[in-house]
């Protein structure tokens, strides 16, 4: 059962490996039984497998594994120059954002809806109703853009 476990490890270890480097996962074993450090790091093995493309192994897959490796350099180019930049938002600063607007909403809704429609609308027809809720909906909805527009200019609600 442990024998098990550690192939399995090793196997999925393989799989990700190939994934990072771009090719797949039986590639990569080929390349392992031809001579390919797979122990070492990923660009030892793209090194051994460009040296190896000039000797007819496997172009295709060696081709796909570079363009694999370019274009995930360039996606962390552009991810640190937009962070340069100032271009990026962090997790933290969104969260915080959002729970503040969630935090606003429901408050709003709660003193609309639990306050002030029911006395406002007490012993009015259908029709009367719908004209005070009407007008608490678009009360709430003011309210709402005003908020988000300061919060969002870091000024205090």
């Amino acid at each position: 059962m442990r024998k098990t476990k550690k192939q399995h490890r090793k196997r999925q270890t393989k799989t990700k490996l190939a994934s990072k480097i771009g090719v797949s996962r039986s590639t990569l074993h080929s390349w392992q039984q031809q001579g390919c450090p797979v122990d070492k790091t990923e660009a030892d093995i793209l090194t051994w497998a460009m040296e190896n493309t000039r000797r007819g192994h496997e172009p295709s897959d060696i081709r796909a594994a570079k363009l694999s490796v370019l274009l995930q350099t360039a996606r962390r180019l552009q991810l640190a120059n937009d962070a340069k930049q100032d271009l990026t938002i962090s997790k933290t600063d969104v969260s915080g954002v959002m729970a503040k607007g969630l935090s606003m909403l429901f408050n709003s809704l709660d003193r609309i809806f639990v306050g002030e429609l029911p006395a406002s609308a007490a012993g009015l027809d259908p029709a009367g109703i719908a004209k005070v809720s009407q007008e608490h909906i678009s009360k709430l909805q003011n309210e709402l853009r005003a908020q988000w527009s300061a919060m969002i200019e870091g000024k205090p609600a």
